[in-house]
């Protein structure tokens, strides 16, 4: 049998190489695995960095919820049960919270025996008067006011001439702070009145007569403003802690005082006996931006307060 030239030359061909078909097909298969291959290194590439966003972020966020679980873990240090030691205001929905947390830094306290009326301009605080039997009995607790007031004159002294004092209306939750200056005696005989000079500036609320205290105590107050979790303290101006926050979320375990069950709750008034609180969890969201991308992340953080971990409890 004999075969043509140009038939031989074509089987040749055929065996050398690809036909174009098959090169155009061989092409597309080849972009669409690379396509592929390159995609999954894009969202590799982008779940990294996420990852390294989310380490940086839960770094720089470490400082400042070390400073807020140093101040939960002390709340309540030298107060009874009584004094309002932590305070939760919920923000209601998903509005920030409020959280605040307060020491005594001393057992001397006094209790006032006149009305001091908001607006009021009166640069003392009536803390007891003469063993007139009109008088009520709380204003006239003299072996207190002997024991107590050393204890004041000297932590004031050694503090260069005043004392930022914690004044708290029991009946409200209102509270206020000043600067105690001294201890002046007005009248005498039955008339006499102690007083304990401030300075000067009107109350910026009513404190009831019997009902309020003047404690020496510190104040933290957390809350979230303009995207910075801000800490302040006393009548201090707030300090910026943490910046890029887009919420602050608290929300405490308390149990019940009689049959010891424990709910969790997300306020807690002045009024709350804080011995009660077992757990105070802070749920805190970051934005975390890559590359003109911005993503929510939400770090949780647990803390024990002072009447867990202390025998004060």
């Amino acid at each position: 049998m004999k075969f043509k030239l140009s038939t031989v030359r074509s089987i040749q061909y055929r065996e050398l190489g690809f036909t174009l078909i098959e090169t155009l097909v061989a092409l597309g298969l080849g972009s669409i695995i690379m396509a592929m291959f390159l995609g999954y290194i894009m969202t590799q590439k982008k779940l990294y960095n996420i990852d390294s966003l989310r380490a940086q972020a839960d770094t720089e966020l470490s400082g400042g919820m070390d400073l807020l679980g140093i101040r939960i873990r002390q709340a309540g240090q030298g107060m009874s049960k009584d004094f309002p030691a932590v305070q939760l205001v919920n923000g209601s929905g998903s509005n920030p919270d409020r959280l605040i947390v307060r020491i005594q830094n001393s057992e001397a306290y006094f209790r006032t025996c006149k009305v001091h009326s908001s607006s009021s301009n009166n640069n003392y605080v009536s803390i007891y008067r003469a063993t007139n039997s009109n008088n009520p009995s709380y204003c006239r607790q003299g072996t207190i006011i002997s024991d107590y007031m050393p204890v004041w004159e000297t932590r004031r002294v050694a503090n260069g001439g005043t004392l930022k004092v914690f004044f708290y209306d029991d009946s409200d939750g209102d509270y206020t702070f000043f600067n105690y200056s001294s201890f002046t005696t007005v009248g005498s005989g039955n008339n006499a009145e102690r007083r304990m000079r401030r300075s000067s500036g009107t109350w910026s609320a009513n404190f009831a007569n019997g009902l309020s205290y003047a404690l020496l105590a510190d104040q933290w107050e957390f809350y979230m403003e303009n995207g910075y979790l801000k800490v302040k303290q006393n009548d201090n101006t707030p300090e910026n802690v943490i910046y890029g926050l887009t919420n602050f979320q608290v929300t405490l375990d308390v149990a019940d005082a009689t049959t010891g069950v424990v709910s969790n709750v997300n306020a807690f008034s002045y009024s709350g006996n804080w011995k009660l609180i077992r757990l105070v969890k802070v749920q805190v969201t970051a934005t975390l931006n890559d590359q003109g991308e911005s993503y929510q992340q939400v770090f949780n953080y647990s803390y024990y307060p002072r009447n867990i971990l202390s025998v004060e409890g």
